[in-house]
């Protein structure tokens, strides 16, 4: 929490394949605030940095029904980012 309403959310992942040049990394940064009982809204921002041979892709982003999506063959040495915001609301 940094203030009363609101929260910030951080993640990190990496994937290490012994020096294989096909290691990838993302990190995230997000943050929330809580506008009443049920409602929130958030906002957040995501960074993928993938090695020459990697072919991690941004989760959903670029994958069609398939789970391959048209960068499947093209994601390496890429980089990715995108940014959300929302609204949630419990009923």
């Amino acid at each position: 929490p940094v203030m009363a309403n609101g929260k910030v959310h951080l993640g990190y992942s990496q994937t290490d394949n012994d020096g294989k040049k096909n290691d990838s990394e993302a990190w995230m940064l997000g943050y929330e605030h809580t506008l009443s009982k049920r409602t929130t809204v958030y906002a957040a921002y995501q960074y993928l940095d993938n090695d020459k041979r990697a072919v991690a892709t941004p989760a959903g982003r670029y994958a069609n029904k398939y789970g391959k999506g048209e960068f499947q063959q093209n994601v390496a040495d890429r980089d990715f980012d995108g940014f959300s915001i929302g609204l949630r609301h419990s009923f």
